[in-house]
């Protein structure tokens, strides 16, 4: 026997219709308005799952994977499935509200070990770099200008001391053209007085603070004094050219002793690390007694003398590194024989970081403000001059 359906609707528009009374915006809707239909049905809905189709266990077949490399599926997939059958067996229905939600695995595919590659770690490198520094005997700077940039630049040094720059006091061409092509470098000098030769010199780069000290004025050495802070570290460097014995200068080894024991009681005391160098004039590498006097001198005050190898071209060590015994201050010592001189250079590593470099602003010209009657008549008599000279 077929069941029967009882539709009951109840249209509003089967009721006469009352008088409406007119409002501003016009007549309310009228036949337009839509009405509620209600009516009795079979179909269960839910909520919440209305827009949601049932899921049928039967239909469901259980896949055995052959590989054994392919993951087992999810322990909460099953979970949802028996939630699934227990809702069509029992006709519950479930309802997920905001405080009960399925697992988030759920939503998720599963994860392979197999296929996840480990990655090494690999420490990161400390970006701070130790100061360079260089020595060179250079018997004069004149026409060694480009050698001695191209060294600076090639080595990457900070710091470089030269000996007998044979350059006289005040403003010289020679310091005038190593500053142009070195923007980032100032040059600090302490010439021979009264004669010529000598002299000596410390380039350094502008991020360097440096401060000179005032010189005694020894007569069997010249020397440059000069403080300086790297990075909140603090050293002194002292450079020191001491000719050899002659019939001008007359100044012997027992008087060069003498003087250079007096400098280091008033550098012994100083903070921070202790840098001496420069050419001694001393063969260094052989056991004669003035050399073994300078060494039980630097013993004296625990000091250290650093190069073991030749610096002079005839084989003889002349061009010391002298630091104090204590102190953990060079790192490495190389020597190239790579310059218009007798003298090999020596190159430092100093454990001193180095600070960061100075940000150098471009320098540009206006040419807004060009005066161009002014710029053709400057270039008309340079053409002419140009054109005299080759044609002389």
């Amino acid at each position: 026997m077929a069941k029967t359906f009882c539709v009951d609707s109840l249209f509003k528009g089967s009721q006469p219709r009352k008088h409406q009374t007119r409002t501003i915006r016009g007549v309310r809707s009228g036949r337009n308005k839509q009405r509620l239909i209600k009516s009795i049905t079979t179909v269960r809905q839910d909520s919440l799952n209305k827009y949601n189709r049932g899921v049928n266990p039967n239909n469901l077949t259980n896949i055995t994977p052959q590989d054994p490399s392919v993951v087992k599926t999810s322990t909460d997939s099953d979970n949802l499935l028996e939630l699934t059958r227990q809702k069509t067996e029992y006709g519950i229905s479930t309802t997920w509200n905001n405080f009960q939600r399925l697992p988030y695995s759920t939503y998720t595919r599963s994860i392979s070990s197999g296929n996840l590659v480990k990655i090494n770690y690999v420490s990161v490198q400390s970006t701070k770099v130790n100061l360079n520094c260089g020595l060179w005997n250079a018997r004069s700077l004149r026409n060694k200008v480009g050698a001695l940039i191209a060294s600076i630049i090639e080595n990457k040094l900070d710091l470089y001391m030269v000996t007998e720059t044979w350059t006289q006091d005040g403003v010289h061409p020679i310091i005038g053209e190593i500053t142009s092509s070195l923007d980032d470098f100032k040059f600090y000098h302490q010439p021979r007085k009264l004669r010529k030769g000598g002299g000596v010199g410390l380039l350094a780069r502008s991020n360097l603070h440096i401060k000179l000290k005032t010189s005694n004025p020894f007569r069997s050495f010249q020397y440059l004094d000069a403080s300086i802070h790297s990075s909140s570290q603090l050293f002194s460097t002292i450079i020191i050219y001491r000719p050899p014995y002659s019939d001008k200068n007359k100044w012997t080894v027992n008087d060069f002793l003498t003087e250079f024991s007096t400098l280091l009681e008033e550098l012994i005391i100083r903070p921070g690390n202790l840098l001496i160098a420069g050419d001694f004039n001393f063969h260094y590498e052989t056991n004669k007694p003035e050399v073994i006097k300078l060494s039980n001198l630097l013993s004296s005050f625990n000091l250290v003398q650093h190069v073991n190898e030749p610096t002079h071209d005839e084989g003889h060590t002349l061009d010391l590194i002298i630091t104090r015994s204590s102190d953990d201050f060079i790192k490495n010592l190389s020597m190239k024989n790579d310059l218009p001189s007798d003298h090999s250079q020596i190159l430092l590593n100093l454990n001193i970081i180095r600070p960061p470099n100075n940000k150098i602003s471009p320098k540009r010209r206006k040419l807004v403000n060009l005066n161009v009657e002014e710029f053709q008549k400057a270039l008309g008599s340079s053409l002419w001059f140009l054109t005299v000279t080759l044609t002389c």
